[in-house]
C-alpha cells in the first residue's frame, strides 16, 4: 500500500518536483516495512509519505483535488495494516 501511494505520487509529480517526491516516497515506504518490526517508526513513515505530498503541492502548485482525500485515506489504512 505504501508503495503504491509512492508510485501514485511520483506518477502526479510534475518534473521540478519529481526528485523530492519519490525521495520521500521511498522513504515512506522504506519506513513502513521496518515498522512491521518497529513500530515506533510508523509515525515517521506516515510523516515521509504525507511529506512528498507536501513537496508536490509546494513545488508544482496543483490545485487542491480529491488526492488530498485520497492520500488521507491511504495514510489511514498504511497505518491500521501495520498498526
Amino acid at each position: 500500500m505504501a508503495l503504491g501511494t509512492a508510485v501514485w505520487l511520483a506518477v502526479a509529480a510534475g518534473s521540478d518536483a519529481a526528485t523530492l517526491v519519490t525521495g520521500l516516497g521511498l522513504l515512506g515506504v522504506v519506513l513502513t516495512g521496518c515498522a512491521a518490526a518497529w513500530p515506533v517508526l510508523l509515525g515517521p513513515a506516515l510523516a515521509a509519505l504525507a511529506g512528498a505530498y507536501v513537496a508536490l503541492l509546494l513545488i508544482d502548485e496543483p490545485p487542491l483535488d480529491t488526492r488530498a482525500a485520497g492520500l488521507a485515506m491511504a495514510l489511514l489504512v498504511i497505518g491500521e495494516l501495520v498498526g
